[in-house]
């Protein structure tokens, strides 16, 4: 792998973990943040508004980086959650934060799939099932210690460093990304990999706690997720 494909690996990998962990290190914090803010009938929507725009721009993005560029979108999706992360920790009141929260999903529904599409890009086929891998790992450990980055957080200083924390490490995507990824990519056996990102993406909403919870609570079967996890993959396949 030559430097410039691991600096840009490096640096995907840095914005899916601050995406995907941004989904669960809120939850220790959410007691201490309704008591300086109020509001406490805006408590789900602190996750809600993340997690809808979110998921519904997935597609959005995936269409504008076939028309605008995939280096173009995926700055634009990082700087739309820096800056969401920066609003989110100046917010006074919980409707601010429910508001900034929203334009932090913006971001981070693009930096999924846009990270695997630059990803099958700069890869060739027989190299592509480590970066998977790497991938997955990013998401397997957000899911583990961003709760725990909460409650030290919130233990030590203060709520609004739950969002503050985003902001060096984004703009140094930003940076990385601008300096070291090529503006125009390959484009050859990319439809493989759109499935995957599809499939993976997907599957990560189905996955999701917030969505799991509702789904487990639904059905009273685990089994369940198993089956939507199955049904998703058949159709990427076909």
């Amino acid at each position: 792998m030559s430097f410039q494909r691991k600096i840009i690996t490096v640096a995907i990998m840095v914005a899916m973990f601050l995406a995907a962990m941004e989904a669960t290190i809120v939850n220790a914090a959410m007691p201490t943040i309704v008591g300086a803010l109020g509001g406490f009938s805006l408590y789900s929507w602190v996750f809600s508004a993340f997690m809808l725009t979110n998921t519904t721009t997935v597609p959005i993005y995936g269409k504008l980086a076939d028309m605008y560029g995939r280096k173009v979108m995926f700055i634009t999706a990082v700087t739309l959650f820096v800056l969401g992360s920066a609003l989110s920790g100046q917010a006074n009141t919980m409707v601010q934060l429910v508001l900034f929260r929203g334009i932090q999903g913006l971001g981070a529904g693009g930096v999924l799939p846009l990270a695997l599409t630059i990803a099958g890009d700069m890869f060739p086929l027989e190299q592509r099932a480590k970066v998977q891998g790497l991938f997955s790992s990013v998401w397997g450990l957000s899911a583990i210690i961003g709760p725990f980055i909460g409650g030290f957080i919130v233990d030590h200083f203060s709520w609004r460093w739950l969002f503050y924390l985003n902001l060096p490490f984004g703009i140094l995507v930003v940076v990385l990304v601008v300096m070291f990824l090529p503006k125009q990519t390959s484009t050859q056996n990319r439809s493989a990999w759109r499935y995957f990102t599809i499939y993976w993406s997907c599957f990560s909403i189905v996955r999701h706690p917030s969505c799991e919870s509702l789904w487990v609570g639904r059905f009273s079967n685990r089994y369940f997720l198993l089956d939507c996890n199955d049904f998703t993959y058949s159709l990427c396949l076909r």
